[in-house]
């Protein structure tokens, strides 16, 4: 099991533009993260 501290975007005010602005933001850090861990490279060796 893998666990990643995100932000909790739910917690974030303002308009409707920066709410989905941070959450999109979360998404955008997590892809990264899953794509850096379960790159092809990393893959190889299984």
């Amino acid at each position: 099991m893998i666990f990643w501290n995100t932000l909790d975007p739910s917690i974030i005010e303002g308009s409707c533009e920066t709410r989905l602005d941070a959450y999109r933001n979360v998404r955008d850090k997590l892809f990264a993260r899953i794509r850096a861990q379960f790159s092809p490279a990393m893959m190889t060796g299984l």
